[in-house]
């Protein structure tokens, strides 16, 4: 269920902005109640793909606990089934999906966080993987990305050790193995990491939520970056996600901060700087975040996951890269991530969050749009 709020506007001052509050005028429907999905002990943070080619997207959950990622296979209609695990090194806390040997079968990259590794696991396209191998990441690496740094066409990994300041660089051979890892320094605490054209001279950048600010690395196109350009940002900043938010074709940036009730919006100038951010109120503790279309009007919206509300909190674009809070709908428990796909082939974005005391997957179906009255249903606390 959910709880609506008054939506927000922006009024800004020198070095100070407002919300105030403003109509939404949406038609939305919202989220229906969430689906449980179990997992195996410890979830922490997960990955969407067709894993077995049925044409169904499933889950690649990690789990600390176990040192294990477990695959939950869709179903179709939003529900996935009982996870069939594989082993990663110690301590895996965050998985990415993405094709490392050009074969067309989704395959895992686990990070290792007590393992100082990256695992890679290789799948086979009926929703099995091979054993994993594990490739060299600093000593506690906590995020991972992946994009084509450099001119070979091969896909290659980012992983960020927040302990230890320091960004790693695998770069792809194109048949599942990854060449021996390039750090590069981050004075700050840098935790989650997204890659993007920041800069428009078409070679990937690194935008990196690193508490204080976010720390872009620009790329030099040889699989070497830049020493860190850190831009103000909200205190706290955690997670971080990238879309064009507005119509200027710059990226722009979205952050969680650890312990705040908020999320902060960046907006790309284009040449590698940004606009001041600006912050929209949600529920304590937007652990994770992730942009995604959830009303169908063609305008990205922000969700954000809270990780002491055991809710997530939905702000709706407006299309010039500001927003109005929605509402927030209940998980089964305090969520360690978020991520937004089609769960259930309705061509609408559905949600699903990680709930890591519970060993739970909670699933959230979107309703799309609906002629009629909105059913406003109230959080209970």
């Amino acid at each position: 269920m959910k709880n609506h709020f008054a939506a927000f506007a922006v009024i800004a001052a020198p070095g100070l902005v407002w919300m105030l509050p403003a109509k939404s005028g949406a038609d939305w429907q919202g989220f229906m109640p969430h689906l449980n999905c179990p997992t195996g002990q410890g979830p922490y943070e997960a990955a969407t793909a067709d894993f077995d080619g049925d044409g169904i997207l499933d889950l690649a959950v990690v789990s600390p606990d176990t040192d294990t990622v477990g695959i939950m296979s869709g179903n179709g209609d939003g529900t996935f089934d009982s996870p069939v695990e594989y082993a990663t090194g110690e301590v895996p806390v965050a998985v990415l999906a993405n094709h490392f040997n050009n074969d067309d079968f989704w395959d895992l990259a686990a990070v290792n966080n007590t393992g100082g590794s990256v695992s890679i696991l290789l799948g086979n396209g009926d929703g099995s993987f091979d054993p994993a191998v594990d490739y060299d990441a600093g000593q506690t690496p906590f995020s991972i990305a992946g994009a084509w740094i450099d001119v070979d066409s091969h896909l290659d990994l980012v992983a960020v050790d927040p302990n230890f300041g320091t960004v790693y660089i695998l770069l792809g051979n194109g048949d599942g193995t990854f060449q021996n890892a390039l750090s590069i320094l981050n004075p700050l605490l840098p935790f989650n990491v997204v890659t993007g054209h920041f800069n428009s001279d078409g070679r990937p950048d690194l935008a990196i939520a690193a508490f204080e600010a976010v720390s872009i690395h620009f790329g030099n196109g040889d699989g070497t970056f830049t020493a860190a350009t850190n831009i103000p940002a909200c205190f706290g900043s955690f997670d971080i996600a990238t879309a064009l938010l507005n119509d200027d074709e710059h990226l722009d940036l979205v952050t969680g901060e650890m312990g705040m009730e908020h999320v902060c919006v960046l907006l790309g100038n284009g040449d590698g700087t940004f606009q001041a951010p600006v912050s929209y109120p949600v529920d304590t503790g937007s652990f994770s975040v992730a942009i995604q279309d959830f009303n169908d009007d063609s305008v990205p919206d922000v969700i954000a996951a809270n990780a002491s509300t055991a809710d997530v909190s939905v702000l709706l674009g407006n299309g010039d890269g500001t927003f109005v809070y929605d509402a927030h709908y209940a998980v089964a428990g305090l969520p360690s991530a978020i991520l937004t796909a089609d769960f259930n082939g309705d061509d609408l974005a559905d949600v699903a969050t990680v709930d890591y005391p519970v060993n739970n997957v909670s699933v959230l179906l979107n309703s799309g749009n609906m002629a009629g009255l909105r059913n406003w249903q109230l959080l209970e606390d």
